[in-house]
């Protein structure tokens, strides 16, 4: 028989318009345990639609399950959005949770599994972003790390859910959209340069003979500028050299 704490959460996870999950709910349980334990007197200070909210909030993201949208979580829990992200920004401090949020973090959040080229994409473009800054590296905005890997993700033809992305980034959907217009612009010359890397590539490739006696009579009439070579010595530096920039190019 399901516990009054159950029914209550699995009560709230429907008003979210979230799928019903067993672990889900057993780790918001025991979440809210463990702030009760630690400091009761910070949940006094809350009503029980934000306590609720806010564990399950917590819950989803050590379980890198979706959370509701994050309009409709604030309005459920009766609170403004600054005072509900800072009630939470408490409660993962207590929980001792409160890490800053990187590349490498939102990679996983996002459960992307293919992640060589998303990271190593995702720091260059963060780089080059933070070159136009002024701020130290305690004052960037989370979502930041949320845009820099949303474009990586984007040139590389990598599919992300945008609820996730908007609840990770902390930012509002007309928020998230002008800074997505924004970073659209100077992001670009990524992707760019990424189509531009595959077509020099291609091009490489093509050009590189299949086999030795491809090679042209005009090439091969300058194998006697090296005397001590041999034609089939030469030729075959010439492919390695070849098939070298190739993949270099990749």
């Amino acid at each position: 028989m399901a516990s009054i704490q159950q029914k209550i959460f699995n009560e709230m996870v429907h008003k979210l318009g979230m799928n019903q999950n067993d672990r889900l709910i057993s780790k918001a349980i025991e979440i809210i345990e463990l702030i009760k334990a630690k400091s009761n007197e910070i949940l006094k200070h809350m009503n029980d639609n934000a306590k609720v909210i806010l564990c399950l909030d917590i819950s989803c993201e050590l379980l890198n399950y979706p959370f509701a949208e994050t309009s409709l979580a604030i309005q459920q829990s009766c609170l403004k959005k600054s005072i509900y992200t800072k009630n939470k920004k408490i409660l993962l401090k207590v929980l001792d949770l409160d890490k800053k949020l990187t590349i490498d973090e939102v990679i996983r959040k996002l459960g992307i599994t293919h992640t060589n080229n998303i990271e190593k994409l995702s720091k260059e473009i963060f780089k080059d972003y933070m070159k136009q800054q002024t701020y130290e590296d305690q004052d960037i905005n989370p979502a930041v790390f949320v845009m820099s890997v949303y474009f990586a993700c984007k040139y590389e033809n990598v599919k992300v859910l945008k609820k996730n992305v908007l609840n990770l980034s902390n930012l509002t959907h007309s928020q998230w959209g002008i800074m997505e217009k924004s970073w659209e612009k100077w992001t670009s010359n990524f992707n760019k340069a990424k189509g531009s890397s595959k077509k020099e590539a291609k091009a490489v490739k093509e050009n590189i003979p299949e086999s030795i006696e491809d090679v042209p009579e005009t090439i091969k009439s300058k194998r006697s500028e090296t005397a001590e070579e041999t034609y089939d010595e030469w030729a075959k530096r010439i492919l390695d050299k070849a098939y070298q920039e190739l993949r270099l190019d990749k």
